[in-house]
């Protein structure tokens, strides 16, 4: 199984190929997430890897064209990002964009404003503890659980 870790920076994954700008030690292939053609063949990987970097890319869609190039056709693409209420999402001026519940449903093939072939498989929102709001993790094991019962209800009313 060959996997891609998409703009890695400094978290290195063992058995992945790690991608990222910078010329680091475990990188793999040094390459800008924003050139494309990304130096790999049409159906690569098995699965691709990204942790926050698509909130910094300007143009998202030519990414996920990029991504369905490189990927074999039902790879896996897990994808972390700063949820749009997230106070880190607004205070670093380098995020692009922002993401809710439903923002990767533009790539999917039954969304009719683009040709690609994703299916979202599973979507969450987590909230992690911090050390000044709720730092408990039981008590954000208790709002994430009900915040993903009804995704749209705590968009719609709560977010």
């Amino acid at each position: 199984m060959k996997k891609l870790n998409l703009g890695c920076g400094y978290k290195k994954l063992t058995w992945y190929v790690n991608l990222d700008l910078l010329e680091l030690d475990w990188v793999d292939v040094v390459h800008n997430m924003e050139e494309f053609p990304y130096p790999f063949d049409d159906n690569a990987f098995d699965e691709i890897f990204a942790e926050h970097n698509f909130e910094h890319i300007n143009d998202l869609e030519h990414l996920m064209r990029e991504i369905y190039r490189i990927w074999k056709n039902w790879a896996l693409l897990k994808v972390e990002v700063p949820y749009y209420t997230c106070n880190s999402a607004f205070a670093d001026p380098t995020h692009k964009r922002f993401f809710t519940y439903r923002t990767m449903n533009y790539f999917c093939n039954h969304f009719y404003f683009n040709d690609l072939n994703f299916e979202l498989v599973d979507v969450r929102i987590h909230f992690f503890s911090n050390k000044w709001f709720l730092k408990s993790d039981w008590l954000n094991i208790i709002f994430d659980f009900l915040i993903n019962l009804f995704p749209n209800i705590y968009e719609r009313f709560f977010a």
